[in-house]
């Protein structure tokens, strides 16, 4: 009996690893992060769920431990990839297509990384002297 037990509990570890290193392959898919990182998201992953399903006495993941897996691998990951590098600095000039009739238009940089999702924040320079939020940092025209 006890047997099944560790049997079960080894299966359940070792689905939830798979998950999570799937996981972060994923969104690491230039394996940036080092083994020892990924090591370390599986290992915290690992020890939230299986204490979960241990204490509600279930033996096999949920769709909703899956997503779980699925969004917590993402946040995990995505906070341990090293930065880009930026090609501007706050109050630098840039010059940003911002389209319709005007194209592109002149301003500073305000801040760097905008709620994670976007590079830049650029004040355009008057005439419409507005923030725009800048969602991806090249030089080639859209």
């Amino acid at each position: 009996m006890r047997e099944a037990s560790e049997a079960a509990h080894r299966a359940l570890v070792g689905h939830i690893e798979e998950l999570s290193r799937a996981g972060i392959a994923s969104c690491d898919p230039q394996g940036q992060l080092s083994r020892s990182t990924a090591d370390a998201i599986v290992q915290v992953l690992v020890e939230a769920l299986y204490d979960v399903l241990v204490a509600d006495g279930r033996g096999q993941l949920s769709d909703d431990d899956r997503a779980y897996i699925r969004e917590m691998t993402r946040r995990l990951t995505r906070d341990r990839l090293p930065k880009p590098s930026k090609r501007f600095s706050v109050s630098d000039r840039v010059v940003c297509l911002v389209g319709g009739e005007r194209g592109w238009a002149a301003g500073t940089v305000q801040a760097l990384d905008q709620d994670g999702m976007f590079p830049y924040v650029v004040k355009l320079d008057p005439p419409d002297a507005r923030l725009v939020s800048v969602p991806t940092d090249t030089s080639e025209q859209a």
